[in-house]
């Protein structure tokens, strides 16, 4: 059973909201009753106020689907269904710049149309949805899944990652399904069964499994960092050791150098945050030396963390 939440707005400094904060989870029995004519006195739950106000219990609200009273707004890619009547004004889709209905010209932007993705996903009244086109079934919110007796959340991915070669430790994503939160550490499920400390905030341990990828192993223990709010965790090897001189360049002991560093962050309040892997290799001496270095990185942008 999942209990019900308070939530209040996130907003920036000229008062736009641009996310939820949870602020309270509510113990429930089994059964419980509703605010349903929006004057009891604790909310979200009934105090029988609606005996002392007027309060017609029989109307109901339209259950059918959005597609018989939306409005249909087509983009690239992407269309926007507006069922207006549901409409609570939370301020979600728009800006003091722009808005979702302005966005949608510029929705060939893979970036601009994920944007208006979230604005949608996090309107509170189901005004909106948002599908791939007319004839797609609209994308649904995940709702939290209980795993191990703990609300988990399933993990949305969008932007530009690599998720094939995980398991040779040659691309990076993240490679969970699903996170939660419990007693100050980040719990990580990648079958929606069973989780794994993904990072022990209270002890200051990071147990190693990776986040955003398995180059990290999940038998060691890797000891964080604090930087500023981050805590970074690093892990790296080498082998061979180039050695540069003067007027004669690279000796490479045993004719080359590898030198390999990946790094995870993490930011209080959010969990894992960015992922940054480093990749050099030398050979030859001398005058036939050859180097080649890779940076790869990969960040979120927004939790889906209450």
């Amino acid at each position: 059973m999942i209990p019900p939440v308070r939530k209040s707005q996130v907003e920036t400094e000229y008062g736009e909201p641009y996310d939820w904060k949870q602020e309270e989870v509510f113990e429930i029995t089994e059964t419980y009753r509703l605010c349903r004519c929006g004057r009891s006195k604790t909310k979200p739950f009934c105090d029988s106020t609606r005996t002392l106000v007027p309060f017609d219990g029989e109307e109901t609200a339209d259950t059918g689907p959005i597609s018989s009273r939306a409005k249909v707004f087509k983009g690239d890619k992407i269309v926007v269904k507006d069922g207006h009547s549901l409409c609570v004004h939370a301020g979600y889709c728009g800006t003091r710049f722009t808005n979702i209905w302005k966005m949608l010209k510029e929705s060939g932007d893979p970036e601009v149309r994920n944007k208006i993705k979230v604005m949608v996903d996090l309107c509170p009244s189901g005004t909106l949805a948002h599908a791939l086109d007319e004839s797609s079934e609209v994308v649904e919110p995940e709702l939290p899944k209980e795993i191990e007796g703990i609300t988990a959340y399933e993990i949305k991915l969008s932007g530009k990652y690599r998720p094939d070669n995980l398991e040779s430790g040659t691309g990076f994503a993240p490679r969970w399904s699903y996170l939660a939160v419990d007693d100050n550490l980040i719990l990580a499920s990648d079958d929606g069964v069973s989780f794994k400390v993904s990072l022990d905030g209270q002890q200051g341990e990071w147990p190693g499994s990776g986040f955003f990828t398995t180059r990290f192993k999940s038998e060691n223990l890797y000891e964080g960092q604090i930087n500023g709010q981050d805590v970074v965790v690093k892990a790296s090897t080498r082998s061979g050791g180039c050695v540069y001189y003067r007027n004669v360049g690279k000796i490479c002991p045993g004719g080359e150098s590898i030198d390999l560093t990946a790094t995870e962050t993490y930011r209080q309040g959010i969990g894992p945050v960015a992922y940054s892997y480093r990749y050099s290799f030398s050979t030859g001496t001398g005058s036939n030396s050859f180097s080649l270095s890779t940076t790869e990185s990969v960040s979120l942008v927004r939790s889906s963390l209450p």
